[in-house]
């Protein structure tokens, strides 16, 4: 499938805004009008009537790889009121969080848009499932996650750089069919480290405690693949989970930063950014206010590494791997927060060893390797924007002379985070899969 062009992308999104405001005006005067409005107001303060039912007419999402879930990416039109333990359902997913609401999507009856029979990443099964839309008060969301069981199952927490293979570690767990995998739920992309840290456990607790609902079907152990990119979740995830397993997954960096050249060639905010950063004023406060915003500032000397180089896009996914490993490294010194590593290399040179490593050390039956391996048959990204077709079709590679370039400054932004040369084949301390 050949890429829209951005203009089109472009308007199409100023469309859909133009008719979300003109639907959600008429929706407003017939609520107003039949008194429905009164009734959502008074049934707020009333716990058993506070969640409003509302069809999904039209759903969009911009950039599905890097925008996140909003009330503004879905036209609703309200149904009814409901109880709040209608979210329970197997079907029914955590959308997102204003500060004043938790929304939830249905998908229809049977569809568990986690699973990787709808899509690799979990936001982008929510919107092409989305049925219905649930929408309660925080406050009903948190007594309604206060009533739900503790959790029995193993907590397993997989944080990655992007491209470093955590969407095949994350299939490799779903195949076992005892396993919940959650691919970078829209939560833990809402909450980057922007919040105050007593509201922050509440509110992890409530999503966490919503994620691990009781299921229908036997479940083992809830794994979530996200990407904290400048910060740790790892104090937070303990505190309040003090047997989770976190593993930190990582792959070399060369390779690394050639598949996220190729993958901002496909995504529509990739592109975008590939258009003006190379712009010389333009491009420098774009890049600065685009890495300060992953709380992945830059500094004087990676700025001037940044004003010299002759690949800005590519080195552009060389700084993010090595400031987050320069990261890891300060902040899991500490052994009550260290999380051991996973390297994509590895898995993929000696497979069955490692899987067997990682479900020991999450705690899971090693009989389910052999389960596990069906994994390594698949396209763990198939029918997404990033599958393994649409990034031959739609991509190509950076030039050979750019990425010797390259090799240098990424040797110089190895020595300025303190991870000595990471050019090569670098392995974090704490990597428990061998090669």
């Amino acid at each position: 499938m050949a890429l829209k062009p951005l203009w089109s992308l472009i308007a199409g999104l100023i469309w859909f805004q133009v008719q979300r405001i003109c639907v959600g005006i008429l929706e407003s005067a017939v609520l107003f009008r039949n008194g429905t409005r009164k009734r959502i107001r008074e049934n707020d303060d009333i716990y058993a009537r506070s969640a409003r039912i509302s069809s999904v007419h039209k759903c969009i999402l911009f950039d599905p790889w890097v925008t996140y879930n909003s009330t503004w990416n879905l036209i609703t039109w309200h149904e009814g009121f409901v109880h709040p333990e209608y979210v329970l359902k197997d079907e029914v997913s955590l959308y997102c969080m204003t500060d004043e609401e938790a929304w939830f999507v249905e998908a229809p009856e049977g569809v568990e848009v986690w699973k990787n029979e709808y899509s690799a990443f979990h936001k982008i099964a929510q919107h092409e499932y989305a049925k219905n839309v649930i929408k309660m008060p925080l406050r009903s969301f948190y007594l309604l996650a206060d009533k739900i069981s503790d959790i029995k199952q193993k907590l397993i927490f997989l944080d990655f750089v992007p491209r470093s293979g955590s969407t095949l570690v994350g299939q490799i767990f779903a195949e076992t069919g005892v396993c919940v995998h959650y691919s970078e739920p829209d939560f833990f992309s809402m909450y980057w480290g922007a919040q105050n840290h007593q509201k922050l456990l509440k509110i992890t607790k409530a999503a966490i405690k919503f994620y691990c609902k009781p299921r229908k079907q036997l479940t083992s152990a809830f794994i979530f693949k996200y990407a904290p990119m400048g910060v740790s979740l790892a104090p937070v995830i303990f505190e309040l989970f003090p047997d989770a397993k976190l593993l930190h997954l990582t792959r070399n960096v060369i390779p690394n930063a050639i598949s996220m050249f190729k993958v901002q060639q496909l995504n529509a905010i990739g592109r975008i950014f590939r258009m003006f950063v190379k712009i010389p004023y333009v491009g420098r406060i774009l890049r600065r206010k685009i890495l300060a915003s992953m709380n992945l500032p830059l500094d004087d000397f990676t700025s001037k590494l940044f004003d010299e180089s002759i690949e800005p896009v590519m080195l552009t996914g060389c700084y993010v791997y090595t400031c987050i490993h320069g990261i890891y490294m300060r902040k899991h010194r500490n052994a009550k927060y260290r999380m051991p590593v996973i390297k994509y290399e590895d898995v993929l040179s000696n497979r069955e060893a490692n899987i067997e490593t990682l479900f020991q050390f999450c705690g899971l039956d090693v009989n389910l390797v052999h389960k596990a391996m069906a994994a390594f048959g698949k396209d763990s990204q198939a029918g997404s924007p990033l599958s393994k077709d649409q990034l031959e079709k739609n991509t190509s590679a950076p030039n050979m002379a750019n990425i010797e370039a390259v090799v240098s400054d990424v040797r110089k932004l190895g020595k300025h985070f303190g991870l000595g040369d990471v050019s090569g084949d670098f392995r974090l301390p704490g990597t428990i899969t061998i090669g």
